[in-house]
């Protein structure tokens, strides 16, 4: 990602190099070389649309790698690149999002990347085919979508789902497919019908067509690997009741700030630019602010520390 701090960085490394002097010439048959490699690389990166990107910690260690030695070795003019549907953040450490890539998470493995206006998290196991910045196929394992509205489309060999401005968990294995929604609503066309669910409500589609429909709870144990998913909280600059409400969202929670003292240090602005889990932040910036807090039920009940 380019910055206004380039242009300094650009004249330092010119001084240096006025500095050293001339080098001695670098040999033709090297040059050739380079050139060749350089090329075989551009083209094979401008080819990508089509690859699978495997999402996890080697992956975007040798990914690094090479980017780092393309901008080392090609000229600065911009070179052309597939369209961009997003930018991944969290565990997928800046990697970008190309329609009609193919990402894989490895099992163990979860990833959160920011698709379009939607943040997109992935489970252990999960392979999707972006299609678009608002819509994506599902071939197997899971995804949790925060859709902000933007109306995204998750299709699988089952059904296509449609959000109504939700947060909502598409699971899938090879012979049914389950929806579980924690905001909103959602839309799900399955066997020819059209179905829907709505916040606190579970659908459980086979692959005869049939469907069938629960309550569930829109916290607790079976989301936790959407917590785990989360991209790293930077606490510097935010205020507290910032910080909690980014950290209950994503637990399925309702903050209650129960008495005064609570209250009054919820605009509280935090200092520290760590990258922290959503437990650590939010246990950091408590303490922080004198504060404790406890679930009940649905709710995360925020009081002063005795």
């Amino acid at each position: 990602m380019m910055d206004e701090t380039n242009g300094n960085s650009d004249d330092a490394i010119a001084a240096l190099v006025r500095l050293a002097g001339r080098r001695p010439p670098v040999p033709e048959d090297a040059m050739r070389r380079v050139r060749e490699a350089v090329h075989e690389e551009w083209m094979e990166s401008i080819g990508r649309r089509r690859r699978t990107r495997w999402i996890g910690s080697a992956a975007a260690l040798a990914a690094a790698v090479v980017t780092i030695v393309i901008l080392r070795m090609t000229p600065s003019t911009p070179q052309p690149a597939p369209p961009r549907a997003v930018v991944a953040g969290g565990q997928t450490n800046g990697a970008v999002i190309y329609a009609n890539d193919v990402y894989e998470v490895a099992n163990g493995n979860t990833a959160s990347l920011a698709w379009g206006k939607a943040t997109l998290r992935l489970d252990g196991g999960t392979r999707v085919r972006v299609a678009s910045a608002t819509e994506l196929t599902l071939e197997r394992g899971a995804v949790y979508v925060d859709s902000n509205g933007s109306g995204v489309l998750v299709r699988t060999p089952m059904g296509n789902v449609r959000d109504v401005g939700t947060q909502f968990e598409v699971r899938l294995t090879p012979d049914r497919m389950r929806v579980r929604v924690r905001e909103g609503r959602v839309d799900l066309q399955h066997g020819g019908t059209m179905h829907w669910a709505t916040a606190g409500t579970e659908l459980d589609a086979d692959a005869q067509g049939g469907v069938t429909q629960h309550s569930i709870a829109t916290s607790g144990s079976d989301w936790e690997w959407v917590v785990r998913a989360a991209p790293p909280i930077h606490l510097d600059g935010r205020t507290l009741s910032e910080v909690v409400a980014s950290v209950t969202r994503d637990e399925g929670l309702k903050p209650v700030w129960w008495d005064q003292t609570a209250q009054n240090a919820a605009s509280m602005r935090l200092h520290g630019d760590v990258p922290l889990t959503p437990e650590e932040a939010l246990d950091t910036a408590l303490v922080a602010s004198g504060l404790t807090a406890h679930a009940n039920g649905d709710r995360l009940i925020i009081t002063r520390k005795k």
